[in-house]
């Protein structure tokens, strides 16, 4: 399926998250755009993380109208800024919620795992971290789609209050990813489609990037 059919299959969930983009339809689009990235993974039967999924998860809403018997897990960072806000960790019926220190624990059940402006604000150690938890998975088919900010060098901007691993902006290189993918027999993707920012940010970005990695 193209991605324009993939959009416009079902409408938007209109349910906000506590991060932009605000707009349903920008909303719709992006999460969808998230999906896509992993469109080989999704079906009725398909479990799905979605780490660093915000207050509300709502990328799950998304998931359920492109795929309304699926299974969606939500992994929040503990102890996040304003993202974290009225969070719940809980567990009902197709939808599990919990905290990232929990990713071990689920990456064995999932088929996929989807990062929507995580990347955009770690530093490469932590997202080589994380990459690295998912290595004994992608033999039986796992993968991983995620946005960043693509630039030719990679920069860390203004470091916030939370943590010493994260920043309010960081850009990484395509080299760094296909590096990364290249020494762990891994396949990157760099997808055509990109998301507009429908808010101003530093350093004059105004898209983020989509990428998968797979086996090769």
């Amino acid at each position: 399926m193209e991605l324009k059919d993939f959009l416009e299959k079902v409408n938007p969930h209109k349910i906000t998250n506590g991060a932009p983009p605000w707009d349903f339809n920008k909303r719709h689009e992006w999460e969808s755009k998230q999906l896509y990235t992993v469109f080989e993974k999704l079906s009725n039967h398909s479990h799905i993380l979605d780490y660093g999924c915000g207050s509300n998860g709502t990328l799950r809403h998304t998931l359920f109208n492109h795929y309304p018997y699926s299974n969606y897990y939500g992994l929040e960072i503990r102890n996040n800024h304003s993202d974290n806000d009225g969070f719940t960790k809980y567990e009902k019926d197709n939808v599990y919620f919990g905290y990232d220190d929990e990713l071990e624990l689920i990456l064995g059940k999932i088929d996929a795992m989807i990062l929507g402006s995580v990347f955009t604000h770690l530093t490469t150690e932590k997202i080589e971290e994380i990459l690295d938890k998912t290595l004994p998975y992608y033999d039986r088919g796992f993968q991983i789609g995620f946005s960043f900010f693509e630039s030719e060098e990679i920069i860390y901007y203004r470091n916030n209050e939370y943590s010493s691993e994260s920043f309010w902006i960081v850009t990484l290189t395509k080299d760094f990813l296909h590096n990364y993918c290249d020494k762990n027999n891994l396949k990157l993707v760099i997808h055509d489609f990109v998301q507009e920012l429908d808010h101003k940010i530093d350093l004059g970005l105004t898209y983020q990037s989509f990428a998968t990695i797979k086996r090769v």
